[in-house]
């Protein structure tokens, strides 16, 4: 193939899901959707914008890509999925002076 890529790199997946399922097993691969999907749906935040908006772009992004597998990834989930889940309440907006 003529590639310049390390050979240590050569087998590696290009999709999130594929990694943790091949990395964990079923249940393995269960737990991370659980984690990824029960902390927005229990504070109901996909009814806010921002956050589904971010949701959505970081669930397509593991489609192609290993994202949480490089520093760089996690820290970019890390910090906006704390920082808009945890950042105010939907309620608080709603309410006047």
């Amino acid at each position: 193939m003529n590639t310049i890529l390390s050979e240590e790199y050569w087998h590696r997946s290009h999709n999130q899901y594929f990694a943790f399922f091949i990395a964990f097993g079923v249940f393995g691969f269960i737990w991370f959707l659980v984690t990824l999907f029960y902390p927005p749906m229990l504070l109901k935040k996909f009814s806010d914008f921002y956050y589904f908006s971010f949701f959505v772009l970081i669930c397509l992004s593991m489609l192609v890509e290993d994202t949480l597998e490089t520093q760089m990834g996690v820290t970019l989930f890390a910090f906006f999925n704390s920082f808009l889940l945890f950042s105010y309440k939907t309620s608080d907006l709603n309410t006047n002076p």
